[in-house]
C-alpha cells in the first residue's frame, strides 16, 4: 500500500522552489488547457475545481482559487504538502492514523501520508482493498477514500517533474562528451534523456552486441541510463494518469496521458516532444513569475496539439465552461434566495407591501442565476438538464421556485414567496452534498444515456417530485400558520388552496412520469413493470397523492389533515427520489450515495416530531 506513495515521491527528485512572484502570475491562458477527466474533456480550471472538491469538499484553499492551488501542486509541490485540503469525515480515521483530530476535519498530505505508512495501517489497508465496496463498513470505505485521495495528490504533484535532474541520470564526462553536452559530468532529467534518446539507443545496441568483458565504461554507463528510463516506464505504466493533457496518437481521441506517462512511453514523436518542452517552459514561466513566457508556452502547447489532433482536441465550449465555473451561478443564487426567504417571512408577519416587493426582487434575481446555471450546464454537456443525482436537486429546486412565483402571480403572495425562497435555498444547499465526487458533468451511466428519455421521463418525474415537495412545504407553512394566526381565516384558506394546487401539479406529473418510465423500461429491458424499488417508489407517490384527494373529497381529511398528509408526502418522495439509491439494489441504483442513510433517518424523525407537535396544537387553535 505504501509503495505507490514512495515511488511517487521518489520521482519528484529535488524539491521545487518558487519565487515570491509566483502568486502574482495570472493564469488566464493556463486555465484553457484541455484535460481528460472522468471520461470528458474539460478546461484545466474545471479540473482544478473538481479535484479540490473531491479532496476537500471546497473549491478554494484559504481563499486561494482552485487553479492557483493546482498550479502550486504541479509546479511547486513542496509548498503544498502542508495545505489542509484532505477532508476526513470519520474522526476515527485520524485516531487510527495517529494524528490529532481537527475540528474542521481537514488534514495535510504530510499528516496523512505518515499515518498511512504505519505498518499496522499498511496491513489493514491491504486487507480492506481486497474487499468489495458494498461489503466494507463505513469506516473502511472512508479509510480507502482518503487513501485514494492522497495517492491522487501524490501522482499530481509529480506530473511535471519530468524536466528535473534526477540522480538516476547522473552521467560522467565521457558520456557527456558522447552526447555533445558541454560542461563535463552532469545530471540529466528524463526530458534530457529523451532529447538524446536516438544517440543513447545506438550506443545501447552497439554495447549490447558485445560480450560483458568487452564492454567499455561508456557502454556500461549507457546501459545504466537506459535501464533507469525503462524502470520509470515499468513503474508509471502501472499507475493511472494524474493530469491527462496530452492525446496519444494511434489510440483515437479518447486516450490522453499525463506528461510523465508520455515521457516514458515516447518513441521518436517530435511533435509530442515539442509539447513536453512547451510544458516545461510553462512551468519555468510560472516559477520565474514570467507571465508572458507562460502564456506563449501555453499557446504553443495548445497549437501543437490542435495541429496534430485537430480542433476536437480541445474541450467543447471551453469558454462557456470557464464562464460557468467563475460565475458560480448556483452559489450566487443561494444568497439571493436566502434574502428572498427572509423578506418573505417578514411579509407573513407584518404584511407590508414593501417586504413583499423586496422578497420578489431577491427571489427573481436568484431565479435568473439559477436558470442561467442550468442552461449553461445543458449547453456544455449537450444534454437535457438532469443527468445525475446532483442535477435533480438543481432542477427540482428550480421548478419549485417557479411554482412559488406562479402562486405569487395568482394572488398567493406571501405563501409563494416563502415557498420559492426556502425551497430554492434548501435544495441548492442540499445539492452541494452530492457534488463531492468532483465533476458534476461527468459521462452518463449507460441506463441514462438517452437524450430523448432524459428530456421526457426524467424531467417529467422530477417535476412530479417538485410538485409533491412544494405541497409538503406549503403544508408545513399551513400548520404553523394554524397555530400562530388561527384567526386569519383568509390567509389560512389562501395557503390551503395553494397547497391543493401544487399537490395537483405533483400528482399529474408523477403519474405521467411513471407511465413514461414504463415505456422506457419496456424499450430498454423488455418489460413495462418489474416491481423495481424505484418503480415502486414512483407508484407510491401517485397512490398517496390520489388517496389525499379522495379522502379530502369525501370529507375524511379536512384542511389540517391534508396539510399533515402533504408533509408525509415529502418523506415518501424522499424515499422514491434518492432513498432507493441508498439501497444499492435494483436496476435504478445508479446514484448510490454512501453515508446519507443516517441523514434520511434524522429527517424522518424530525418530520414525525413536527407533526406530533403541530397537528394537535393546530386542531386546538382552530377549533
Amino acid at each position: 500500500m505504501a509503495v505507490a506513495a514512495l515511488v511517487a515521491v521518489s520521482l519528484a527528485g529535488q524539491p521545487c522552489s518558487a519565487s515570491e512572484s509566483v502568486e502574482r502570475v495570472a493564469l488566464d491562458e493556463f486555465t484553457r488547457i484541455t484535460v481528460l477527466y472522468g471520461g470528458r474533456k474539460m478546461p484545466l480550471d474545471s479540473f482544478a475545481r473538481a479535484k479540490l472538491l473531491e479532496f476537500s469538499g471546497k473549491q478554494t484553499v484559504d481563499k486561494e482559487p482552485a487553479i492557483h492551488w493546482l498550479a502550486r501542486v504541479l509546479f511547486a509541490p513542496e509548498g503544498t504538502l502542508d495545505d489542509a485540503v484532505f477532508l476526513v469525515n470519520n474522526p476515527e480515521i485520524a485516531d487510527t492514523l495517529g494524528i490529532p483530530r481537527d475540528k474542521h476535519r481537514r488534514y495535510t498530505y504530510r499528516q496523512l501520508e505518515a499515518g498511512y505508512e504505519i505498518p499496522k495501517n499498511v496491513e489493514f489497508g491491504r486487507r480492506v482493498m481486497g474487499v468489495a465496496g458494498e461489503d466494507r463498513t463505513p469506516f473502511e470505505n472512508e479509510f480507502v477514500r482518503v487513501y485514494r485521495n492522497i495517492m491522487g495528490f501524490s501522482r499530481m504533484s509529480t506530473a511535471f517533474t519530468f524536466d528535473k535532474p534526477h540522480a538516476d541520470f547522473e552521467i560522467g564526462a565521457e558520456l557527456a562528451e558522447h552526447l555533445a553536452l558541454s560542461g563535463g559530468p552532469t545530471t540529466l532529467s528524463c526530458l534530457d534523456v529523451l532529447e538524446h534518446l536516438e544517440a543513447l539507443r545506438e550506443s545501447f545496441v552497439a554495447g549490447h552486441a558485445r560480450k560483458p568483458e568487452e564492454m567499455s565504461p561508456l557502454d556500461r554507463e549507457v546501459m545504466r541510463v537506459v535501464a533507469a528510463l525503462y524502470a520509470r516506464k515499468q513503474t508509471l505504466d502501472s499507475m493511472s494518469d494524474s493530469v491527462a493533457m496530452i492525446p496519444v496518437p494511434g489510440s483515437g481521441n479518447g486516450d490522453w496521458r499525463s506528461p510523465w506517462k508520455v515521457v516514458v512511453n515516447l518513441d521518436g514523436n517530435e511533435a509530442i516532444f515539442h509539447e513536453l518542452q512547451a510544458l516545461s517552459r510553462i512551468k519555468q514561466g510560472y516559477l520565474d513569475g514570467d507571465r508572458l513566457r507562460l502564456e506563449r508556452a501555453v499557446r504553443d502547447f495548445r497549437d501543437s496539439i490542435e495541429s496534430r489532433v485537430g480542433p476536437e482536441a480541445h474541450s467543447r465550449r471551453s469558454g462557456l465552461e470557464l464562464m460557468y465555473s467563475r460565475m458560480r451561478p448556483f452559489f450566487v443564487a443561494k444568497f439571493w434566495y436566502a434574502f428572498g426567504f427572509l423578506f418573505g417571512l417578514m411579509a407573513f408577519l407584518w404584511m407590508p407591501r414593501s417586504m413583499m416587493v423586496a422578497s420578489l426582487v431577491f427571489i427573481g434575481t436568484g431565479f435568473l442565476f439559477h436558470t442561467a446555471g442550468i442552461l449553461m450546464r445543458m449547453l456544455i454537456m449537450g444534454r437535457p438538464p438532469i443527468t445525475n443525482l446532483y442535477a435533480t436537486f438543481l432542477f427540482v429546486g428550480w421548478v419549485i421556485v417557479l411554482l412559488g412565483l406562479l402562486l405569487v402571480r395568482f394572488g398567493r403572495g406571501p405563501v409563494g414567496a416563502a415557498l420559492a425562497g426556502f425551497s430554492g435555498l434548501f435544495l441548492l444547499m442540499l445539492s452541494g452534498k452530492f457534488a463531492s465526487d468532483g465533476d458534476t458533468m461527468g459521462v452518463l451511466v449507460a441506463v441514462l444515456d438517452s437524450n430523448f428519455w432524459l428530456a421526457t421521463h426524467v424531467i417529467t418525474i422530477n417535476m412530479g417530485y417538485a410538485g409533491c415537495v412544494a405541497a409538503g412545504v406549503v403544508g408545513h407553512i399551513y400548520l404553523i400558520l394554524a397555530i400562530l394566526k388561527s384567526k386569519d381565516r383568509a390567509m389560512l384558506m389562501s395557503t390551503y388552496r395553494s397547497m391543493l394546487a401544487v399537490l395537483g401539479f405533483g400528482l399529474i406529473f408523477s403519474a405521467l412520469g411513471t407511465m413514461l418510465g414504463g415505456i422506457w423500461a419496456d424499450q430498454s429491458w423488455g418489460r413495462f413493470w418489474g416491481w423495481d424499488p424505484k418503480e415502486n417508489g414512483a407508484l407510491l407517490i401517485v397512490i398517496w397523492c390520489a388517496l389525499l384527494y379522495h379522502a379530502n373529497l369525501d370529507g375524511t381529511l379536512r384542511q389540517i389533515g391534508m396539510a399533515a398528509g402533504t408533509v408525509v408526502g415529502i418523506a415518501i418522495v424522499a424515499l422514491a427520489w434518492f432513498g432507493v439509491n441508498l439501497l444499492s439494489v435494483g436496476l435504478h441504483s445508479y446514484g448510490f450515495t454512501s453515508g446519507a442513510g443516517t441523514w434520511m433517518l434524522v429527517f424522518f424523525v424530525v418530520e414525525f416530531v413536527f407533526l406530533a407537535v403541530t397537528v394537535p396544537l393546530a386542531r386546538l387553535r382552530t377549533a
